[in-house]
This record gives structure tokens, C-alpha cells and sequence, in this order.
């Protein structure tokens, strides 16, 4: 079971605020995504959709302005969690919330997903969309590019092989 706290105006489609468990069942796989600059993991399970991202600690280095703050996971390491088999993947996530470094943003069961939307971002970006019932739809960028470790086109067929796993309707506007 995983549990995370989930943001007063309602995380990834989830309303409310408070606390919130997901049993993750079957995991079939993770997608690197991004809010903005920040990264962030989408784990796709057999009954639901989570969105975790990782938590931040202070640099050991200040900087002129005061303390920096860095992730506890860089983009290659969730880049790496994408590429890991379902088990492994399961067991990595559970030990990276229990050490902390990784929370809980929200999560999203599959049953109140309309479809999956891959469209073009702007600058050549590719956004996925998720649309959730009650016309609520929820928009992260993928993550690809040399700093990622991973390329467009291999970003693009993962999320098309997740959404096809979990029996989510796929529309591509790329």
C-alpha cells in the first residue's frame, strides 16, 4: 500500500485534501513526466494512476541568496525506474516512499479516466493529457532529451505501450 498527502486543491484529479492510499495491485509500468521544470514519476497499476514526485532536501553547498534546495532523485534515476520490469519497479517504488524520497502526489483511479491524449507541446514538446470524468483533464510533459538519458521517440512509444497496458483509450495528436 502506498500513501501520500495530497494537495488541498486536489492533486491529479483527486479532490480534497488529507491523506490517501492507493493499493497498486499490478504495477505495469512508470512514465517520466514533468510539471513545469520539476519531474515526476507517473506509475500506471491495474487500478490507478499515480502521480509521485521526489522530495527535496537541502543542498550541502549555500548559495549567495540563502540555502538551495535539491531533489533527492535527479531525472535520470526516474528516467531509470521507467526502463525496470513491473516487479522490480513495484518493489524499488515501495523502498524510495519508505526512505522518503519519493512522495505521493496524487493518484487518479482508472476507472474515472476517459482516455489518454499525446499531443504536440509547444516548442516540439509532447504533452500527455489525461482526461478525467467530469470534464477535468490533467496536462504533464513528457520528459526526453539528452539530460534524460532517453529520446522523444522512446518516451513517445513507452506512454503508447503504458496506456495500451492498462486498457486506456489512446488518442495521438503528435
Amino acid at each position: 500500500m502506498l500513501t501520500g498527502r495530497v494537495a488541498s486543491r486536489g492533486a491529479a484529479g483527486m479532490r480534497g485534501s488529507g491523506e490517501c492510499g492507493v493499493e497498486l495491485g499490478e504495477v505495469i509500468g512508470s512514465l517520466a513526466v514533468k510539471v513545469g521544470a520539476q519531474p515526476l514519476l507517473l506509475l500506471f497499476s491495474e487500478n490507478a494512476l499515480v502521480l509521485a514526485r521526489p522530495r527535496f532536501g537541502l543542498a550541502r553547498s549555500l548559495v549567495t541568496l540563502g540555502v538551495r534546495f535539491e531533489s533527492l532523485l535527479d531525472v535520470r534515476e526516474i528516467v531509470r525506474l521507467s526502463r525496470m520490469g513491473r516487479e522490480e519497479l513495484r518493489k524499488r517504488v515501495e523502498e524510495l516512499v519508505g526512505e522518503g524520497r519519493l512522495l505521493i502526489a496524487g493518484l487518479i483511479p482508472l476507472d474515472r479516466v476517459v482516455k489518454v491524449v499525446l499531443r504536440k507541446g509547444l516548442l516540439g514538446g509532447v504533452k500527455l493529457e489525461i482526461h478525467v470524468a467530469e470534464g477535468r483533464r490533467i496536462t504533464l510533459g513528457l520528459v526526453y532529451g539528452v539530460r534524460a538519458g532517453i529520446s522523444r521517440g522512446e518516451a513517445v512509444e513507452l506512454a503508447e505501450r503504458l496506456a495500451g497496458e492498462a486498457g486506456l483509450a489512446l488518442e495521438e495528436r503528435l
